[in-house]
């Protein structure tokens, strides 16, 4: 189906949460290649890449291999 597009807050989108942010990501890149298949002039929806903390990405490296070695998540208190 040439025109058939997901979206929601459970597509991969560059927020990585299930959250409305996502959702809004996900409605706009949809958008943008419905315009696309239809060989539309219109202009297309602004997709803004998401601020990252550069603080954040040692506890995400931690969290990668934890997750890789089975482990729970540093801050799972579960």
């Amino acid at each position: 189906m040439p025109n058939f597009f997901l979206v929601g807050d459970h597509v991969r989108t560059d927020v990585d949460l299930a959250t409305m942010e996502g959702a809004h990501e996900s409605a706009r890149r949809a958008v943008n290649a419905l315009l696309e298949a239809d060989n539309s002039g219109a202009v297309r929806c602004e997709v803004l890449e998401l601020y990252r903390p550069p603080e954040t990405e040692p506890l995400k490296r931690v969290d990668e291999v934890r997750y890789r070695l089975g482990l729970s998540n540093t801050f799972d208190l579960g």
